[in-house]
């Protein structure tokens, strides 16, 4: 009789055990809940562009570091060692300057800029430059270009952190803001800040983690090499913000990719012609592929002085990246690309056409009242960007190009005949530009869509 009671006794306990149980992980939930809530209105409500926008955008995920211990090489061959693996990429990647098949107006460029194949003509150590000399900085500045850049950022090769180097700032404030003004007189950046660690992140869940191409290459530099970077590119906007176009919208003062698709939507609405198109282009490569002695030219003409453009000319010059696992990037890079891409956004368009830009995302809007008056128009938009591309030895990927109809629509059967060089452009039912997914009708209901099946799985895994 006595083991019957303790079995129900124990039936009983567990029974309340298990209701319990159930009543903690409901409180567990709802209080979670309530305090992600609370996070997201109080976080996103405050700052937009926060740690929230950056969850929502990426999905919770963080990119993938980690390369595969073999990948596929251009002859469809595999690496058959880490160090070939780890190399590969950076050769698919990024070009070798090469003077085979240049133009003689090309080759022209070279001359006049001074800028051989793997090098540029050097400045002499240890003699002080002739022409117009770089402003110096004071040790106000250079704190102000140390505290702009986050304490979490990776530190180089020389294992120097940012928060290392704030915390002994009354100490090093002197000795650094001489090192950057020797650099600034002599135009000479030290090689030693020059070496990078280099880390490739693959660009997205769904690219094939055996292709080169689905990884992106990023610079971990030393702490002091961005600081001097801040100061430099200081110095070449003062120069030549004036004459940047205000067509582009990345790496650009109070805008933001929300301001650039608001002006291909506005511009869109605006038109009075029956039809408008939007061709959106990918540069392959970009940055990584920029012909240098074009862009240096290019500085000239932007009204950039010889002292500057001998500092860039020295950053550009004698790189070396060794392998890491931790990406960070440059400040210098994305002014250097907003210089490279002015020219195809200044000049004067063809009435009835528009570029967008931000950052590499180009969007061309081409409007029109009728079939050949929209293939003439945007025919000759996309022969400007293929020269413009041509002459700095870069390309646009036609697989990648997408063309969405954003007003009105002629019938599918009788597809444009657009073409960027002799590769026809085909038409798509929507289009992705600057994380966006926009259809012909402009609703974004196809973007709410894929975000609400990124986010869903994600949001229930948290909670749960």
């Amino acid at each position: 009789m006595g083991s019957v009671r303790n079995a129900f006794t124990i039936r009983t306990l567990r029974r309340k055990f298990l209701l319990r149980k159930a009543e903690v992980r409901r409180a567990c939930f709802r209080a979670k809940r309530d305090a992600w809530r609370e996070f997201v209105t109080e976080v996103g409500n405050n700052d937009p562009w926060s740690s929230v926008y950056r969850w929502a955008k990426s999905g919770g995920k963080r990119p993938s570091t980690e390369l595969p211990a073999s990948i596929r090489k251009l002859d469809e061959s595999f690496t058959s060692s880490l160090r070939e693996t780890d190399e590969n990429p950076l050769e698919q990647l990024v070009l070798e300057d090469s003077e085979r098949n240049e133009s003689a107006e090309q080759m022209a460029v070279r001359r006049e800029t001074g800028v051989s194949v793997g090098s540029f003509a050097p400045v002499r150590p240890g003699l002080t430059p002739s022409g117009h000399p770089v402003k110096l900085c004071d040790t106000d500045e250079v704190k102000a270009a140390l505290w702009r850049i986050e304490s979490n950022k990776a530190a180089g090769l020389d294992g120097i952190t940012l928060r290392i180097l704030k915390q002994a700032w009354p100490v090093l404030a002197e000795p650094i803001t001489h090192a950057f003004n020797c650099a600034l007189r002599f135009r000479v950046i030290p090689s030693t800040w020059k070496d990078a660690a280099l880390v490739v992140i693959r660009k997205g869940p769904g690219k094939d983690p055996m292709e080169a191409k689905s990884y992106r290459p990023i610079s971990l530099l030393p702490a002091l090499a961005k600081m001097l970077e801040g100061i430099i590119v200081a110095r070449i906007r003062t120069d030549t913000d004036s004459r940047m176009s205000a067509r582009q919208y990345g790496f650009t003062k109070n805008r933001s990719t929300v301001d650039a698709i608001d002006r291909v939507l506005g511009w869109t609405v605006e038109r009075t012609e029956k039809y408008v198109l939007g061709i959106f282009l990918e540069i392959t490569g970009a940055f990584d592929c920029l012909w240098w002695p074009r862009f240096i030219k290019k500085m000239q003409s932007n009204g950039c002085s010889d002292g500057l453009i001998d500092l860039t000319k020295s950053y550009l010059d004698g790189r070396q990246a060794h392998i890491s696992r931790c990406p960070q990037g440059s400040q210098f890079g994305p002014d250097l690309w907003k210089q490279a891409m002015n020219p195809l956004l200044s000049d004067e368009l063809t009435v009835g056409t528009e570029i967008v830009a931000y950052a590499d995302d180009l969007a061309i809007l081409v409007a029109g009242k009728y079939r050949r008056e929209l293939t003439e128009r945007a025919n000759k938009m996309l022969e400007r960007a293929r020269q413009w591309a041509n002459e700095r030895k870069l390309s646009f990927s036609t697989a990648k190009t997408q063309t969405l109809w954003l007003k009105g629509s002629l019938t599918p059967q009788k597809p444009l005949d657009l073409r960027i060089g002799e590769l026809k452009v085909k038409m798509t039912p929507t289009a992705k530009y600057l994380g966006d997914t926009f259809d012909q009708k402009r609703t974004f209901m196809n973007h709410l869509a894929e975000k609400r099946a990124t986010q869903w799985g994600y949001t229930v895994g948290y909670y749960l």
